[in-house]
């Protein structure tokens, strides 16, 4: 067997076979420079990596070799399902032949086979033919040797072999995202008890530690020698959504025939969704795994657990209780802290998990490490060791000696001896680096073969990490480097990564702002709002963009200030923060737009609507009324808007006849523009009003859900929840909650998620479920919490007052409900107010206590007139 004697450079021809020019392009764009129609990433070169089995640095090293001997072509396409221009590959015609005389090495390779009871000697291109005819011949090629190179050892015949269980045997071998190829030194205490914890110990592991520790290379290590397991590796970002990790998941399953959850995930998936956000249930998708993990042997590995969000939190939580009850699965997650998915009755007493906290490595490994480069007098290394305090990244960083002595820290280092002593180049590329805070893509810093030199030089200084086609700066690296930019020069670089940033995909125009924003380029800020603003909250990103531009409030140019304030105030709007509000539109009304300003319009909407959010009615429909008059700069869609609001404001007023004119001409404006959100947007405060209301919500949740506008679903699911549950059909209420609460947490819109979870508390007390009760009280609570919403304080009470009351603790009752009014007073929240009343009449109902019940209930009645 030869098959390890083909060279990366060999390999990549090979593989480029499956992708002849005449078959992918037209002739227009056989010579051109940039291709016309957009490429497949296979031929990118993450793609020819990924697709190789290499390393995305030693594909890029084999391709720029391989052009240079023209035996490849490099040319610039747009890549299907995506928006930046990127590098593909084709073979030359030089490239052709040679790449057919590795084929053909491969093709003549003989093998033993065992056949229905016969042995025979079969070459590869025979096998070929009969297993693998319907996949591409470099993707067989690529399975049958991992099959041999991991399964089957020397002198093993190859029983009954089959396309199926080549493809069985190898789509379990690490083939997701691949864990980094890192040194390791001092740690073989750590990697013996890692073998005795997965043969022995609990089936969760966690490695604790801080960043640079080792955490990463100390896993990829022991998992580089450990057999018997099937590694899926995830390094979480702080934008990763729990669907993101589902996605590979569905990968690995889909590849050991099991396709159960990437046919659930692609069902639930809508035309109008972006970058594939969608809703799923969690017990359906609990239900899945668990069965179609059941048997596998298989190791799931979370890195960087302390950047997950709530979302993610929530599925690798559920993937813990999966895990902890097999017998076959582990899960090894590392973290800087404690993770919250287990407490120390998991530890201690269940032993369902294991802390390993992660310290510096010891004199000696550091001392063995030192004398492996020979580039240091012995003489220094207490000295190291007393500066890095055995911190492998920084025992890693140290070049020399020079400097030692004065340096306190490692920060102080890298500052004065290892950025000092770099080239000008190398120090130039580290400086565009640091100013993203983000891990970016390869291809979006390297623009020429120069950069990618300087790239590859860098990564070996371990001065910058490589984990598959993303690089990033450690964050103590990063930050060294980017407080010593000139402030002149940290400008320009924040506007040439927003710039880079702004041609990409939908979710990089989040960083693109945040760069424009640290750029000072605020005209051009302003404008990608304008632009991405309205998706941005649709799929989550608005705390994100309110974080950014709270930011700059106090140092914005007076003449952006009132556009910018527009923007502020939208966010807080989105986020039903509307106790924000009052100060913003003060600012933007002192501030008052120009005549011909673009943003006139929007500003009034939404300045409109902050009325609205104060109550101030009146205010908000004349607000809207100016914008419905003005024929010169509104557009038919800006007016049918305009009276949606209108509309709600005649609502809240008591005028329903008025109310109801103002929706219908809306709607009739809507489907003129064919605009289907706004229309179910219209429908859901139409249905506050007509005798059709449920209809009316159920159509407007359909359209939301057909358009894919999950943040509008997600109210129409809570209003449509409230509906049933008035009618008494808590099964139904409780459904539409439920998925509510998901939709909510998926799209970040974390206060009605919170209200959603109130309301689906109230079922389980109704229910007399007060385990389910109490669970969903606590959630509300937390989520309450951590958005700062004050009223939501009063929900909690009145929920914790019905939970006691129908438990019979009537005392403990009245104590929350007693609570919440004090707050809903403090607020002069009616609406809270009134929420209090009715839960304290039915308190005083079921204890008997006449005389209370009738002083409230007057109170109450008293409210509502």
């Amino acid at each position: 067997m030869t098959f390890e004697e083909l060279t990366v450079k060999d390999r990549v021809l090979f593989f480029l076979l499956d992708f002849p020019i005449d078959n992918m392009l037209d002739p227009i764009d056989m010579d051109a420079e940039f291709v016309v129609k957009s490429l497949p990433h296979d031929i990118t070169q993450e793609g020819i990596a990924e697709s190789v089995g290499i390393r995305w640095n030693h594909a890029s090293r084999a391709l720029k070799e391989l052009r240079h001997m023209n035996l490849v072509e490099q040319k610039k396409s747009n890549i299907e399902g995506g928006r930046r221009v990127r590098f593909v590959y084709f073979l030359s015609t030089e490239g052709y032949t040679v790449a057919n005389e590795v084929a053909s090495r491969v093709n003549n390779e003989e093998f033993q086979i065992l056949k229905d009871g016969t042995l025979e000697h079969m070459t590869f291109s025979q096998i070929y033919r009969i297993y693998g005819a319907e996949i591409p011949t470099f993707e067989f090629f690529i399975r049958f040797e991992k099959v041999f190179s991991n399964i089957v050892t020397e002198g093993d015949l190859i029983e009954n072999i089959s396309l199926k269980s080549v493809i069985d045997e190898i789509g379990r071998i690490n083939h997701h995202i691949s864990l980094p190829e890192i040194k390791i030194v001092g740690r073989e205490n750590e990697l013996g008890l890692l073998e005795d914890l997965i043969d022995n110990g609990p089936n969760t592991i966690v490695i604790i530690g801080l960043p640079g520790m080792g955490k990463t290379s100390l896993i990829s290590s022991f998992l580089s020698t450990y057999y018997g397991y099937e590694t899926i590796y995830y390094p979480i970002h702080e934008w990763d959504s729990a669907r993101s990790i589902l996605v590979v998941l569905s990968k690995f399953l889909n590849d050991i025939n099991k396709a159960r959850l990437m046919d659930y995930l692609k069902a639930g998936l809508h035309d109008g969704d972006v970058d594939g956000i969608q809703h799923f249930d969690l017990w359906e998708v609990h239900q899945i795994i668990s069965e179609d993990l059941s048997g596998e042997n298989v190791i799931i590995v979370f890195d960087d657990y302390q950047k997950a969000n709530e979302d993610t939190k929530r599925l690798i939580s559920m993937i813990f209780t999966i895990v902890s009850s097999s017998d076959d699965l582990h899960m090894c997650v590392l973290s800087r802290l404690s993770p919250e998915f287990y407490g120390q009755k998991d530890v201690i007493a269940e032993k369902k998990v294991y802390e390993m906290h992660l310290g510096g490595i010891d004199y000696t490994s550091m001392k063995s490490l030192l004398e492996e480069r020979g580039i240091i007098d012995p003489s220094h290394y207490p000295t190291i060791y007393q500066v890095t305090g055995g911190h492998p990244l920084a025992i890693d960083l140290i070049g020399g000696t020079d400097g030692l002595d004065g340096a306190s820290n490692l920060s102080t280092y890298v500052k004065d001896e290892i950025m000092n002593n770099l080239s000008p180049d190398l120090r130039s590329f580290l400086r565009k680096v640091a100013v993203y805070r983000k891990p970016i893509s390869i291809d979006l810093i390297t623009r020429t073969e120069e950069d990618i030199d300087i790239l590859f030089r860098l990564i070996s200084l371990s001065l910058i990490a490589e984990t598959g086609s993303e690089i990033a700066l450690h964050d103590m690296i990063r930050g060294v480097i980017y407080e010593g930019i000139p402030e002149s020069m940290r400008r320009d670089l924040h506007i040439e990564a927003a710039k880079s940033l702004s041609e990409s995909r939908f979710e990089d125009q989040v960083e693109a702002f945040y760069h424009y924003m640290y750029g000072k380029s605020f005209s051009k800020g302003i404008e990608l709002l304008n632009e991405f603003l309205p998706r941005f909250i649709e799929y989550g990103y608005v705390g994100e963009i309110q974080e950014i531009i709270e930011n700059f409030v106090d140092v914005i140019d007076l003449e952006w200030l009132s556009r910018f304030n527009i923007f502020r105030l939208e966010t807080h709007l989105s986020l039903g923060e509307y106790h924000e509000t009052k100060e913003i539109i003060k600012s933007i009304e002192s501030n008052s737009l120009s005549e011909y300003d673009k943003f006139k319009y929007k500003g009034k909407m939404i300045i409109g609507r902050g009325y609205y959010y104060e109550g101030q009615f009146d205010k908000c429909i004349a607000m809207m009324d100016e914008i419905i008059v003005d024929n010169e700069f509104v557009t038919p869609m800006n007016r049918a808007e305009a009276l949606h609001w209108k509309g709600k404001a005649f609502t809240r007023l008591g005028k329903k006849d008025q109310g109801e004119d103002a929706f219908k001409e809306a709607i009739v404006l809507a489907k003129g523009e064919k605009d289907n959100i706004l229309e179910g947007k219209v429908l859901m405060a139409r249905s506050f009003i007509t005798d059709e209301n449920l209809n009316c919500a159920l159509e407007a949740a359909r359209i939301f859900e057909e358009e894919g506008a999950l943040y509008n679903l997600a109210e129409a699911l809570n209003y449509v929840g409230r509906l049933y549950y008035r009618q008494g059909d808590l099964h139904s209420a409780k459904r539409n909650w439920i998925r509510g609460i998901e939709i909510g947490l998926s799209t970040g819109n974390y206060r009605l998620t919170a209200v959603m979870q109130y309301n689906l508390a109230s079922v389980y007390i109704e229910s007399s479920d007060f385990s389910k009760a109490l669970e969903y009280l606590k959630e509300s609570t937390r989520t309450f919490y951590n958005v700062h919403f004050a009223s939501g304080f009063i929900y909690s009470k009145v929920g914790y007052g019905s939970f006691y009351a129908m438990r019979g603790d009537y005392q403990i009752a009245e104590r929350f409900l007693n609570m919440g009014e004090e707050i809903a007073r403090e607020l002069n929240d009616e609406k809270a107010l009134e929420l209090v009343f009715e839960e304290k009449c039915n308190l005083y109902s079921i204890s008997g206590d006449k005389r209370r019940l009738k002083q409230y209930s007057d109170q109450l009645k008293q409210l509502q007139s």
